[in-house]
């Protein structure tokens, strides 16, 4: 092999050993972060830098500034709003001139939310079974055990 390749015996992982104990574990840990921290020396300066700057930005922000960055977000809310209940009230119209629940339709545009509830009327418009007429009777208001009923048909017979 050449020189620069090591051999499998010369690995580390060929003589490695679990940590027989949480305190040596603890140990190879901390070894290794502080092999780590020491990569980045600076690391912490540059952070409390980072964090310094942001501090004095938003410090050095003029009211008026701070005003248009509030006034910017209150319109952007306001104008999620309004298509919001620009969609709602689609829904409604649509709704009512189809005969489906608003509640059921979906779209973000009036073209999307009439296609929806066509799309629901044609599969759901039909009642699959046929609808059967009453005899006029309503059903009893209590229903009856099988024991009871027994005994009632009895009490006819005899």
């Amino acid at each position: 092999m050449s020189e620069g390749t090591p051999t499998p015996e010369a690995t580390p992982q060929a003589d490695y050993q679990a940590p027989a104990s949480q305190a040596e574990l603890d140990r190879i840990i901390e070894a290794r972060l502080s092999r780590e921290r020491a990569k980045f020396p600076d690391y912490e300066k540059f952070k409390a830098d980072s964090e310094k700057l942001s501090e004095l930005e938003a410090a050095s922000k003029t009211e008026l500034e701070k005003e248009k960055d509030l006034r910017a977000a209150a319109e952007k809310e306001l104008t999620e709003l309004k298509a919001s209940q620009q969609i709602e009230a689609w829904k409604q119209e649509v709704g009512e001139a189809e005969g489906v629940k608003a509640s059921l339709l979906s779209g973000s545009t009036k073209e999307e939310i009439e296609k929806h509830a066509k799309a629901i009327k044609e599969a759901y418009g039909n009642p699959a079974a046929p609808f059967v007429r009453s005899d006029g009777k309503t059903p009893p208001s209590k229903t009856k055990t099988a024991v009871e009923a027994f005994d009632e048909a009895f009490e006819k017979l005899g």
